[in-house]
């Protein structure tokens, strides 16, 4: 899998202060922009071809990037980003990514870099992974039936009626890739579709594509939303660096 996309279009409300002068992908963690930790797991991968949908701050972020020593990333613009969430970013990306295997991230995500290895490297097409040990109000929750992933449940979701939390991270192989589109090709005329979260729609997929469950206990993660988030990626200690 040589593709990625990163939905980073956000306002990050919930970060205020913090975000009223930084979008949340160039925040630093350990002195650096969230951004920069995924790109530099991307390409130890092999990813190496990165679709960025970009909206609030979209300037300080090209900013970052023009300082070079990035891997090739495709910039799309999310100019609705106030009025909509990042199921629309994602269909932003649809002539890029339409019908061809890729890594769906959330540009808030920092976590240990082997585990991009670990999803990128597993021998399914389509995966959801999935943190079994992990049960926070702040994560959507992932329901297993029958050994694949059947459904992405809301954040409340109690232990007993889940398998764990979800990461803003899916791999979606070729046939995936084509049907999530053309879902979104659908829905995204309607203004209110564009509200959700990338989730609503892959539902959807995940009724009709077969998605295998991975389960990644034991790795540090986490998607940042709040002050605590920030402080929780800053204490992590990686295996090794990229």
């Amino acid at each position: 899998m040589k593709k990625a996309v990163i939905l980073a279009a956000g306002m990050g409300t919930r970060l205020r202060p913090v975000t009223n002068k930084l979008p949340k992908c160039i925040i630093p963690i350990k002195g650096r922009p969230i951004l920069y930790w995924q790109l530099r797991a991307l390409e130890a991968v092999g990813v190496d071809d990165i679709v960025l949908v970009l909206g609030y701050k979209k300037a300080l972020v090209e900013r970052f990037l023009a300082k070079g020593g990035n891997p090739s990333v495709t910039i799309l613009e999310n100019v609705d980003f106030a009025t909509t969430n990042n199921i629309y970013s994602l269909y932003l990306a649809r002539d890029e990514l339409r019908s061809r295997p890729f890594l769906l991230l959330n540009g808030d995500v920092y976590c240990d870099p082997a585990l991009y290895r670990k999803v990128l490297s597993a021998r399914k097409d389509s995966i959801v992974p999935y943190d079994s040990t992990f049960f926070d109000l702040e994560e959507l929750k992932l329901k297993i039936s029958s050994g694949r992933a059947a459904e992405i449940l809301p954040k409340r979701t109690g232990k007993g009626a889940c398998a764990g939390s979800t990461m803003g991270m899916f791999r979606l192989g070729q046939r995936a890739s084509s049907v999530i589109f053309r879902e979104l090709d659908r829905t995204m005329a309607s203004t209110d579709e564009r509200q959700h979260w990338f989730e609503h729609v892959l539902n959807t997929v995940l009724r009709k594509v077969r998605f295998e469950p991975l389960d990644i206990a034991g790795f540090k993660w986490v998607e940042i939303d709040t002050k605590d988030d920030i402080s929780k990626a800053k204490g992590f200690v990686f295996s090794r660096r990229v």
